[in-house]
């Protein structure tokens, strides 16, 4: 026994049409669009070395909310996207999608953001002799290439 679902368009002849199993799952197939603002946003908030937490604290979002954001909205309420964009250091334009990124290295540098970050709580002393070393070999591969 075939089981049929109501096709809920209205047709030229004004009768309910009947559709199967395979014509229902193909149509729901061919009318999925991808979240490409879900993606922008993982991709920036990863290339940031942010997590979904981080983020949604820095713009007055729950984990689940920004997650949300990244997997099934096509996009968060526009009041949102500026405080996105401001915690992304991206322009609303880039974050939309509307210009492409202006770093489009973002994301072979995410573990090195995330390192940076942690830096950035070490007391200045520490950071002082962290960036010293940074400075240091620097400053070596100058020497190198010059």
């Amino acid at each position: 026994m075939e089981n049929f679902y109501l096709k809920k368009e209205p047709c030229s002849t004004g009768v309910v049409q009947k559709m199967d199993l395979e014509e229902l799952l193909t149509m729901r197939r061919r009318n999925h669009h991808p979240n490409l603002f879900g993606q922008r946003l993982r991709t920036l908030r990863q290339a940031r070395g942010l997590t979904q937490i981080e983020l949604g604290q820095m713009v007055g979002l729950s984990q689940r909310m920004v997650g949300h954001y990244e997997t099934h909205v096509k996009f968060p309420p526009a009041h949102i996207i500026p405080a996105l964009a401001k915690a992304l250091r991206v322009t609303t334009d880039e974050l939309l999608g509307l210009k492409p990124f202006k770093d489009e290295s973002l994301a072979k540098h995410k573990s090195l953001m995330r390192r940076f970050r942690i830096v950035d709580e070490f007391p200045l002393r520490d950071q002082r002799t962290v960036f010293s070393l940074i400075n240091a070999l620097a400053a070596k591969q100058a020497a190198r290439r010059g």
